[in-house]
């Protein structure tokens, strides 16, 4: 396949982005390309990233295609300082923001969205969009969701700042260094986690062990911009307790990205289970462990799914990111006796429009 590689210069000088990965093959077999990837670290530790930008935002590259480890993702941290603002800008891919921490505003063209800890900020592709932080005290903190490597991929690359990163302090940032991980940090977001008491069937109807029903998820129409956690409906599923974040149902303004967090009790387990779409998760809580089989696909007279019988364990804690190639058969697991475990879930949507909305349930979740 062809290289797609843009250039572009960041603060500071220049620096090589890669956008879109390129797959180099020796003809037309791409075995070595699958496993390539899957030699590759499957957990990422944020708080080794360095942090960018500033002084009133800064922001902590953590997943893309240059990290050789996913196509269909771009993952980052955003801070934004005590009183602070971000660049102005626009691009032509969709972006979400889960806001772990403080609370504020957007504009999107020209149009104000309020937001805080525990909600889902969408904003649709070709929007020009700015980040306030309404605290003066306290920074604003956000996971920042993307499926750009696939909006780049087909040319949707028209992407600037209107206006830069402001360049001096604002008027209660000054002394503001950014840190990792405050100790308040998951007290916040987990009370907003905690509201709303919509139920759903997502997951079961997806692996077929419910029929399909009208949900009150479904009872959030229209194209929104902002999901409250009361809006996020909750599902006892087969692969254990989730809550839908984003979801083709739920009514949001988001075309590319399914998400949720799973909730995982003390010492215990998720469901076993396999998908093609690539997957990655942020650990917002707890510690424990994933085991992954890297299935091999062997063409006979159809495809076959092949799983090995040694697993490989990876271990992870809150603040970690967790990469899941495609194909790989993969169980979470709290080894915490005392506290749960939560990881948002987030998955490109696009595998699905393309015919790949398999899920195999492999081993259901403790009830």
């Amino acid at each position: 396949m062809a290289v797609d590689l843009e250039k572009r210069k960041s603060e500071g000088g220049k620096r090589r982005s890669v956008y879109v990965r390129a797959i180099e093959s020796d003809g037309y077999a791409l075995l070595d390309q699958v496993r390539e990837l899957r030699t590759q670290p499957r957990v990422i530790r944020i708080s080794e990233k360095p942090w960018r930008g500033g002084p009133q935002s800064y922001s902590t590259g953590v997943i893309d295609p240059a990290s050789n480890t996913i196509q269909s993702l771009h993952i980052h941290q955003e801070l934004v300082a005590p009183g602070g603002i971000t660049e102005k800008h626009g691009h032509q891919s969709e972006a979400l923001f889960y806001i772990l921490e403080g609370h504020g505003h957007d504009i999107h063209d020209g149009e104000r969205i309020d937001w805080q800890a525990g909600d889902v900020v969408l904003i649709p592709g070709s929007c020009v969009h700015q980040h306030f932080n309404g605290d003066p005290h306290r920074p604003a903190r956000a996971m920042a969701i993307k499926a750009k490597p696939l909006y780049l991929l087909l040319g949707l690359t028209l992407q600037y700042d209107v206006l830069g990163k402001p360049k001096e302090h604002s008027a209660t940032s000054a002394g503001f260094q950014p840190e990792y991980w405050p100790s308040r940090y998951a007290r916040e977001e987990a009370e907003a986690y905690a509201r709303g008491n919509l139920t759903t069937h997502y997951y079961d109807e997806r692996i077929a062990r419910v029929k399909p029903t009208a949900s009150n998820g479904n009872l959030l129409q229209g194209s929104k911009m902002l999901l409250r956690p009361e809006e996020m409906p909750w599902e006892d599923s087969a692969h254990g307790r989730l809550k839908h974040l984003l979801n083709e149902r739920l009514g949001a303004a988001s075309t590319a990205i399914d998400m949720y967090i799973q909730e995982i009790a003390p010492g215990s387990r998720s469901g076993k289970h396999v998908h093609t779409a690539e997957e990655a998760f942020f650990v917002i809580e707890g510690r424990g462990y994933d085991m992954h089989w890297d299935m091999e696909l062997v063409l006979t007279d159809r495809y076959e799914r092949r799983i090995p019988e040694q697993a490989k364990r990876f271990d992870w804690q809150a603040g970690d990111l967790v990469v899941i190639p495609s194909n790989v058969v993969h169980q979470h697991f709290n080894n915490d006796a005392s506290a749960r475990a939560r990881i948002l879930s987030i998955q490109c949507r696009t595998y699905k429009y393309l015919g790949y909305a398999d899920v195999e349930q492999l081993e259901d979740a403790p009830k």
